[in-house]
């Protein structure tokens, strides 16, 4: 019999080999040698040569044909590398918050912009514009929105003129109220206009009604109902300042008749509420009713006004002041007797009397 360990062939009858009892303990034996792993899942060991396997043409899952050799079949997945179905991927939990694409809102928020640009545009351009300088050459001013009146809009708040710091003590609702009332004038119409300052130097109102028509003291009465039914502080002129007047020329202030000084507020010295002959102009030749006066006003006043756009002008017709400050005023939009708009400024020295200088337009206003 031969030893497995030593290969001495020993006697039959011997348990042990004598052979590897002489020379020491028995070696062991050796392992069995390692065959490398097949490239595949469920692949044995001794099939690492073998090609990747294939479905060969058939699934065998769902039995339909699949490409020669392919390993995975287009119809129910099966994988023939892993002998089975993939499992399906889990779902990403839902957070309860949707994706929405940017475009859509892109959209959402142009149509809301397009929405309160349309409700509160107006409104919005008068209170932006409110404080804003507005440039010119001519006068400077503040103006101030009251009322709140749904048929009034503004264009144009303020006056076109330079900006800068209005000296003086601004006068109230309530003082230009008191000069209305004093000089008879129609009040609480659909819309009034009424211009007021502190001085004898002749400022002028001036309207543009939405049918193109102007209203001032010497074209007082429009087609369209306005009426300018108070002036103030008119301008006497010498025959040559009238002629040239008519003329279309620069009046020049030397053609002016300097007695503004001694006869302003002369009715009320002498007791007389109708005024002074000669001193107080009448509305018979065309022109508004004035007197001259260190507390002026002047008023239109429209008792069914038209439905448009109104412009509104001041204009230094004649400079009586001695020195050559720019001279404040205040201008007040009323409808139904509720204060609609205010607008305070100053303007001159330049005059149309010295220099043909024309009207500033301080507001613009839209009646709906």
């Amino acid at each position: 019999m031969q030893c497995p360990q030593c290969g001495f062939v020993r006697d039959p009858f011997d348990p042990n080999c004598p052979r590897c009892a002489r020379l020491g303990a028995p070696r062991p034996a050796p392992a069995p040698a390692q065959q490398p792993a097949g490239p595949w899942p469920n692949q044995p060991p001794s099939a690492a040569h073998l090609p990747p396997p294939s479905l060969n043409g058939c699934c065998p899952n769902c039995r339909r044909a699949v490409g020669v050799g392919a390993t995975i079949c287009g119809y129910c997945r099966y994988d023939a590398r892993m002998g089975s179905v993939p499992p399906p991927e889990p779902e990403p939990k839902r957070t309860g918050a949707y994706a929405i694409h940017p475009g859509v809102v892109i959209v959402i928020l142009s149509v809301a912009l397009i929405g309160v640009a349309i409700q509160w545009g107006p409104m919005m351009l008068a209170v932006g514009t409110a404080f804003l300088p507005s440039a010119g050459t001519r006068g400077r001013s503040s103006g101030s929105t009251g009322g709140g009146l749904p048929n009034f809009v503004l264009l144009q708040p303020g006056p076109k003129g330079v900006t800068g710091a209005i000296t003086g003590t601004p006068l109230s609702t309530d003082q230009i109220t008191e000069r209305l009332v004093t000089a008879s004038a129609s009040t609480g119409g659909d819309l009034e206009f009424a211009l007021a300052w502190d001085s004898i130097t002749d400022l002028d109102i001036e309207v543009k009604t939405p049918g193109g028509a102007i209203i001032n003291a010497h074209a007082p009465v429009s087609q369209d109902g306005g009426e300018q039914d108070v002036d103030a502080n008119p301008t006497p002129l010498t025959e040559e300042g009238e002629r040239r007047l008519n003329a279309g020329q620069v009046v020049g202030e030397e053609n002016v008749i300097p007695i503004k000084q001694l006869f302003a507020d002369i009715d009320e010295k002498v007791g007389r509420s109708g005024g002074i002959p000669g001193v107080t102009r009448s509305s018979e030749a065309g022109k508004a009713t004035g007197r001259i006066t260190r507390k002026p006003v002047e008023h239109v006043f429209f008792a069914r006004a038209p439905k448009g756009i109104y412009t509104v002008s001041v204009s230094c017709y004649s400079w009586q002041e001695k020195n050559r400050d720019p001279l404040p005023y205040s201008v007040e939009i009323r409808s139904q007797g509720k204060i609609a708009h205010q607008v305070r400024g100053v303007i001159g020295p330049e005059s149309f009397v010295s220099r043909k200088e024309p009207p500033v337009q301080v507001c613009q206003f839209m009646l709906r």
